[in-house]
């Protein structure tokens, strides 16, 4: 995400799309969110921060059979060009950051949020792994530790040419 545009997010909901053997799942649908920009970074951020939907419990975006909990973004796909459905969503959203038509995001919304009122808390990941379709072959299991250190470095000033920080930096 380009840090000189993060603030374009401001107050929008972010789609967390899972691609896997079942086809494109929605294992998150943020609440707005708020955005935070540093030197080389964009952050966005939201509350409350709840887990996503396990891969297997997740909505489903679409699968090679035209399947899909939301046929409103069918319509969006009918017209692109590519041998499968599961092609044509990866062709259409790939690192996209553009709204979608409000009829379809609205159908998202709606849908998603119903989805996640009702479930129950069995079909939420516990760790963010839980969220991929398959266990990778490695993964970090200290996230929120990775996490601080990377927002520790980033507030740190810079400095100048040659001239250490300060020790409190």
């Amino acid at each position: 995400m380009n840090p000189k545009r993060i603030a374009e997010l401001q107050g929008r909901r972010i789609a967390f799309a899972q691609g896997g053997p079942e086809g494109f799942k929605l294992v998150k649908l943020t609440p707005p969110v708020s955005t935070e920009r540093y030197r080389k970074r964009g952050e966005i951020l939201w509350y409350p921060t709840n887990m996503p939907f396990r891969y297997a419990s997740a909505p489903l975006l679409i699968n090679n059979d035209g399947e899909t909990h939301f046929t409103k973004l069918g319509q969006l796909l009918e017209h692109v060009k590519r041998e499968t459905w599961v092609a044509a969503f990866a062709s259409r959203f790939r690192s996209s950051r553009k709204c979608l038509p409000p009829p379809v995001a609205n159908q998202i919304m709606s849908i998603y949020d119903r989805m996640e009122s009702e479930a129950e808390s069995s079909v939420f990941a516990e760790t963010y792994v839980d969220a991929l379709p398959y266990v990778p072959a490695e993964f970090d299991e200290d996230r929120l530790d990775v996490y601080k250190s990377i927002k520790t470095r980033l507030r740190r000033p810079r400095s100048c040419k040659g001239i250490k920080p300060p020790r409190s930096c």
